[in-house]
């Protein structure tokens, strides 16, 4: 049996925070970070902790079997119009979308941001600390006229 600080703890792992900001939230101690790394990593392999996040992610698991399937017939019966007659066009795209992510249709397809940035200066100062902005490779490569 895990105290209430020892739930919290596997809770907010499952979660999917560090183990760090974890423990921090479910004991609130006023340690170094050093401390609180060591106290986290120890509890983290405590056996009832591994036993409660494992107990956790079977439950998930357990529920989870078949959704993957699921969603996919069922995006593909909006796509298709079957579900609801008919589907709108802006339903039948969306359930695409999400079917072409599922598949990782999107993955390696390349993204493109033409944004840029125009900065109007008014005296020297200005212009000065401008010209600093483009040391912090803000700038990425393009246009880095005086």
């Amino acid at each position: 049996m895990l105290t209430v600080k020892q739930e919290k703890f596997v809770i907010n792992v499952f979660k999917g925070m560090t183990q760090r900001d974890a423990y921090v939230d479910a004991y609130h101690p006023g340690y170094s970070i050093e401390a609180v790394d060591a106290n986290a990593s120890r509890l983290a392999s405590n056996d009832k902790v591994l036993t409660r996040l494992a107990e956790l992610q079977g439950e998930v698991v357990s529920v989870a079997v078949s959704t993957v399937r699921e969603r996919k017939e069922k995006l593909s019966q909006i796509a298709n119009g079957e579900l609801r007659t008919p589907a709108t066009p802006k339903e039948a795209i969306m359930a695409i979308t999400e079917l072409n992510k599922m598949d990782r249709v999107y993955v390696d397809m390349p993204v493109q941001d033409n944004r840029s940035i125009t900065i109007i200066v008014s005296n020297e100062e200005a212009k000065l600390l401008t010209e600093g902005i483009k040391g912090f490779g803000i700038w990425h490569g393009r246009d880095k006229r005086d």
